[in-house]
């Protein structure tokens, strides 16, 4: 008895140890992860107890660890699923309870009628011992005895019915002596029918087959106990039974028989099965969470954004690699500390807020913002979830900047001045259409941006336009150039406008071209302002050449008094000799040819004259700038005489062509000269031992490199300061007393419409030196 309190005492001790382990694991995982289930096990441990009431007892210390590890888990889950998690336990804890006390019970109540046995038997014994030995003596109560036995036979069946448990005897050669009453409601066979049947007949042979060595075993004078699985045996389909085979030794020790309890444990069994799968699923359910954690967190890892997992107390639980790298940090130094402690300069921020307002109303905000502090534009998606926030973020910084460059390059497009249309390249088409017109395009040409969209900027052409202006786009396009042309258009309503067209590819990274960007701008208005322009500017030349034909006058009437009084003198000698009879034949001819060469320089003279003071329209064509310079002097040679200055040419040979006007650059040449005689007139001259003799020197040479011809005219005049070097070109301005300004202004406005360059720079020594360029490319 002592013994069997002392094992009770240390199973109760061990299934509290074990409650009490489990539940502090149970209180140190979530609610949400843990399961009640675990408080079975000190269950299961006391079902060694001997005692049935210590089984309830556990049970019921079982019970309050599965409410106070509900009470003392942290939070997680959802509540009705804690709930059914610990009914379930609860309800497998006293299932299981229930089950141990009725095995427990039974096994007592078969213990004890054991111990009756035992005592039936040890009682039946020493009776045959004493009948044995006094059977003489002892004939006339034998019957008493044979009733005795037989009611100890009834109340041992009677015990045996009872016990909720199968109870057989199988003698040495396996086969049925005894059976209980489950035994004959278990098969269904009448009991009769059984006694004398082979163990195999009644279990089937592979359930025999099972149990044989346990029977060896028994036989071999050994208790046998085991557990095994009848298939198709006891009842309905396959059961789980807990078998004791006790030997029953006859006389000598031999043993003559077995006692065999068999418990049906299916219920316990499938108990314990059902437990082993909840905890192996939880095992599945627990390695699949890490995975799908892992696989997530990798996936984190591979995006292109940064990410950021913050818990309800503003700390980092997650930062991928891309956050570390945009914080300047490791994901290992952030990891479990305060967002505002690391950051406090992002306090009150637009991000603040945002995280604010996601983690108070659980809802999820986008924002794109400025970050102040790191002087940057972020794009922030965050995420809200019962345990915190995740926040998804990317620096835009440069998307931004790029999108208000293109609002600003789109704003300025829109209103600028000159049209603007782009067109898409087509494969299919060899005219792009177009995409986008401003708002300058549909003003000038009345084509709103519905209607322009979609067609080709064909759509200007008309009687007027030079057909091969859409000829040589085709060839710029082809070739992937730039393209710029002057032509007429048309509107909408079929007026016609000039327009300066320039068409620009538009090229991606890879340098292919995808779209064309045209410019148009209306110049109607600008070349008649050039026309007036340029017709005020030639009346002024022309009023400039005659106010210089003045200054020439007494110069021009020597030349042309020259010639004149060559041919009276040759025509009067000629006369004398025809009068007075006495002539020569050759002295005749020679005297008429001087006479006829006189007569046709005074006419050139005149007609140079003329050509240089009268209206007329300009003319470009093939010049020799030598020939111009040559007739230049002719004009002022002898007005330079009389001022006692002298010109030098030094004119390069071989000068290609140019296009020029004669006259106009003659005018600029002439210019040139009449301001260098100014510049030295009333200075001391050759017999100055301290000034240079008066001189000129006109030049002509070609710039290779420039594809040009530069014309020079060097003076050693007064000349003048540095600073007044660009106001000499002003209208208006002049540096003498009697000048009117406008000589050096209209000889810089004839060479800029020749596309050629003026200027005037200060001679190291004395004087100035004037000169112009021509662009030898204007020969066609």
């Amino acid at each position: 008895m002592q013994k069997r309190a002392r094992h009770d005492a240390r199973v109760l001790v061990l299934a509290v140890l074990i409650g009490l382990g489990v539940l502090a694991i149970d209180t140190g995982i979530p609610l949400g992860v843990a399961a009640g289930v675990p408080h079975i096990v000190p269950v299961l441990v006391a079902m060694w107890l001997s005692r049935p009431k210590l089984i309830l007892l556990v049970a019921l210390i079982s019970t309050a660890f599965v409410l106070a590890g509900w009470e003392l888990s942290s939070v997680g889950g959802e509540y009705w699923t804690v709930a059914a998690n610990r009914g379930l336990a609860v309800f497998a804890i006293w299932v299981i309870a229930m089950l141990g006390y009725q095995r427990n019970q039974a096994q007592r109540r078969l213990s004890e009628a054991y111990g009756r046995l035992e005592g039936l038997v040890q009682q039946r014994t020493t009776e045959l011992e004493d009948v044995n030995v006094s059977l003489q003596r002892e004939l006339a109560e034998r019957k008493q005895i044979e009733v005795a036995m037989r009611r100890s036979e009834s109340e041992l069946r009677i015990i045996t019915d009872n016990v909720p448990a199968f109870i057989s005897y199988v003698g040495a050669d396996h086969r049925y002596r005894f059976v209980n009453e489950k035994y004959v409601q278990a098969f269904g066979a009448p009991k009769d029918r059984i006694i004398g049947m082979h163990v195999s007949e009644l279990l089937g042979d592979g359930a025999y087959q099972t149990i044989r060595p346990h029977f060896e075993k028994a036989f071999a004078g050994e208790r046998a106990a085991f557990e095994t699985q009848l298939p198709a045996t006891l009842g309905n389909g396959t059961r789980w039974v807990s078998t004791s085979l006790i030997p029953d030794a006859g006389p000598g020790g031999r043993v003559e028989g077995l006692f065999a309890l068999v418990i049906d444990i299916t219920k316990t069994k499938q108990t314990e099965e059902n437990h082993n799968k909840l905890l192996t699923l939880e095992k599945r359910h627990r390695a699949e969470a890490e995975q799908t954690k892992q696989q997530i967190f990798s996936i984190f890892e591979r995006v292109t954004d940064a990410f950021v997992a913050l818990d309800t107390d503003w700390r980092y639980t997650y930062v991928n690699e891309k956050a570390a790298q945009a914080f300047g940090r490791t994901p290992e130094d952030l990891m479990g500390k305060h967002i505002w402690t690391v950051f406090p300069e992002g306090v009150g921020q637009p991000f603040h807020r945002a995280y604010e307002k996601a983690m108070r109303e659980q809802v999820f905000v986008q924002l794109e913002e400025w970050y102040e502090p790191w002087d940057r534009w972020f794009e922030n998606r965050i995420y809200p979830a019962q345990d915190g926030i995740s926040i998804f973020f990317q620096d835009v910084t440069k998307r931004v900047k790029s999108e208000q460059q293109l609002r600003l390059v789109k704003s300025a497009v829109e209103h600028a001045f000159d049209a603007v249309a782009i067109t898409a390249v087509d494969a299919d088409s060899q005219d792009p259409r177009i995409e986008y017109v401003n708002t300058a395009f549909s003003q000038m040409t009345g084509y709103p941006p519905d209607e322009a969209i979609g067609k080709t900027l064909k759509l200007l052409s008309g009687p007027k336009t030079d057909p091969t202006v859409f000829d040589r786009i085709l060839s710029s396009r082809q070739q992937g150039r730039s393209f710029s042309s002057e032509m007429t258009g048309y509107r909408k309503d079929g007026s016609d406008f000039l327009v300066e067209w320039r068409k620009d590819p538009v090229r991606d990274a890879s340098g292919r071209i995808t779209h064309w960007v045209s410019i148009l701008r209306d110049i109607t208005q600008r070349v008649e302002l050039e026309d007036r322009n340029r017709r005020h500017l030639e009346e002024a030349a022309r009023i400039s050449r005659v106010v210089s034909m003045g200054e020439l006058a007494s110069g021009l009437a020597h030349e042309i008094n020259q010639p004149l009084t060559v041919v009276k003198t040759y025509n009067q000698t000629s006369l004398n000799m025809i009068q007075n009879g006495v002539w020569d034949k050759d002295r005749l001819a020679t005297a008429m040819q001087e006479s006829s060469q006189a007569c046709d320089r005074a006419c050139m003279i005149i007609h140079r004259l003329k050509s240089l003071v009268r209206k007329r329209e300009p003319k470009r064509i093939e010049t020799q700038l030598n020939d111009v310079v040559h007739n230049a002097l002719s004009l002022i040679l002898h007005h330079a005489r009389h001022k006692s200055v002298d010109i030098r040419a030094e004119l390069s040979a071989g000068l290609p062509l140019v296009m020029a006007d004669k006259i106009q650059i003659e005018q600029v040449l002439h210019n040139f000269l009449s301001n260098g005689i100014e510049a030295m007139n009333g200075q001391a001259g050759a017999d100055d031992d301290h000034h240079p003799p008066h001189e000129i020197v006109i030049r002509t040479r070609l710039v290779d490199e420039v594809g040009e011809i530069e014309v020079s005219v060097r003076d050693n005049g007064r000349g003048i300061e540095t600073g007044q070097l660009e106001d000499l070109f002003r209208p208006l301005y002049t540096t003498k007393i009697d000048g009117v300004g406008v000589g050096l202004s209209i000889s810089r406005s004839i060479i800029e419409a020749h596309r050629g360059r003026l200027w005037a720079t200060a001679n190291d020594t004395c004087g100035m030196t004037f000169s112009f360029t021509l662009p030898i490319e204007n020969v066609c």
